[in-house]
């Protein structure tokens, strides 16, 4: 379970430095980068066994859809 969370660690540092860089506009790269929260979520989970309520749930999905929104532009 650590090397999975470490590799997900690594790798969301790496698109996050990658981000910052990439895009026209910076706010762009901001707004993904504050995704903090799903990262947050996941590992309450699998460290604490805390369940995910509907609204995190529902917090999480409209995220990703505003991610897609957003790079997908």
């Amino acid at each position: 379970l650590i090397p999975f969370i470490a590799i997900l660690i690594i790798l969301k540092l790496y698109l996050g430095l990658y981000l910052y860089n990439k895009p026209k506009n910076p706010a762009y790269a901001q707004i993904i980068i504050n995704t903090n929260i799903i990262f947050v979520i996941l590992l309450s989970v699998l460290f604490y066994g805390s369940k995910i309520s509907f609204r995190s749930l529902i917090g999480c999905l409209i995220t990703f859809i505003g991610l897609c929104v957003v790079i997908l532009d």
